[in-house]
């Protein structure tokens, strides 16, 4: 190990524990208790407060002042830490091995106590990517019980920023605790919102949304809530136990593309601009539907709720680039939506 490197992780040891000894980060090292020695005067030359107690039971240690400096990480920055290593894995980031190398320098110099609650906490949450999914595609039809497929309805847009990370934070504490939660959750922009006691599970990242997964008392099962139409969420007196070796991130990929699950299944035909067939046909969902392509022509066949619920905002995203050719209760759906924009923002002069 480089010099600068054996430097930094004697600060580490010594901001973890009261006092060590040279003999004792010599082991650490696997150096010799000499080269220790220099190591301790090279750190006080550069104004590192390093304090040495004499005695049997003295030893080397740092100045509780020295810390709280930002090179010793709290707890939460720790967990903040390790969650941001988890999104950049998923996000491709391609310095991922020394990122990971970062953060086990971390672990290194922790205390055993201090590495479970980390591992504990930084577990709360998870990330799910694009290759998460295609292997649960590709798996799909191995599942070992269906399910239901978290809601995608448009988001609501009517919470502040800082209200959505205020009741992210109450969730995650609730699960770190164990402890349940009263929600009041609307499933779309157009429900009225229903009130339910959670267990929480765990949270999950999928495209660019929060899901909270927990046994809702009010269906008497397990239940995918998408935390951004969560309007209030508080933690109860009332503790749980999740079932034994339950995954939040293993119930989330079962049940995100359930086949098996499908009740009815229609067939949905549109016409567009090359540009919006190609765009259509690459979805991130609808991509795994599709059953015949032209150049101006598209038809998949997905399960009623997605064609009820979501199709709608999505041909109505590429506005006059794309039209519904069936089913014609699709089209008067979209039309109706259509009339519904236009009288909001027509021109009443």
């Amino acid at each position: 190990m480089a010099k600068s490197d054996n430097l930094l992780a004697i600060l580490w040891m010594l901001g973890s524990r009261e006092r060590m000894t040279a003999a004792q980060i010599a082991r650490e090292l696997e150096v010799d208790v000499r080269t220790v020695y220099r190591y301790i005067d090279a750190l006080s030359a550069s104004g590192a407060p390093i304090i040495a107690e004499p005695g049997p039971n003295g030893g080397y240690g740092l100045l509780d002042s020295f810390r709280d400096t930002p090179l010793f990480f709290s707890a939460a920055e720790r967990v903040a830490l390790e969650h941001a290593g988890l999104f950049a894995r998923q996000a491709g980031y391609p310095y991922t091995r020394d990122l990971q190398e970062a953060l086990r320098k971390i672990e290194r110099h922790l205390t055993a106590e201090q590495i479970d609650q980390l591992q504990h906490e930084a577990s709360l949450i998870d990330v799910i990517g694009e290759s998460d999914e295609a292997q649960t595609i590709a798996g799909s039809q191995d599942k070992e019980a269906p399910g239901r497929t978290p809601e995608r309805a448009a988001p609501r847009g009517d919470a502040p920023p800082e209200e959505s990370v205020k009741r992210l934070k109450v969730i995650e504490d609730a699960i770190a605790g164990r402890t349940r939660m009263k929600i009041l959750h609307a499933r779309d922009a157009a429900s009225e919102p229903l009130a339910r006691e959670v267990d929480p599970y765990g949270l999950i990242y999928w495209h660019d949304n929060w899901y909270l997964v927990g046994y809702c008392h009010l269906r008497k099962d397990i239940r995918m809530f998408r935390c951004d139409r969560i309007l209030s969420a508080k933690s109860t007196s009332g503790v749980f136990e999740p079932p034994p070796g339950f995954s939040a991130r293993g119930h989330f990929l079962r049940t995100m593309l359930p086949k098996d699950a499908v009740t009815e299944e229609v067939t949905i035909r549109v016409r567009g601009t090359p540009f919006a067939v190609e765009s259509l046909s690459h979805h991130w969902f609808l991509r795994n539907f599709v059953r015949e392509r032209t150049e101006r022509t598209l038809s998949f066949a997905v399960d009623l709720d997605h064609a009820d619920d979501y199709l709608p905002y999505l041909v109505l995203s590429y506005a006059g680039e794309m039209e519904v050719l069936e089913p014609e209760e699709l089209r008067r759906k979209i039309a109706g939506f259509a009339r519904k924009i236009a009288e909001a923002h027509g021109d009443e002069r």
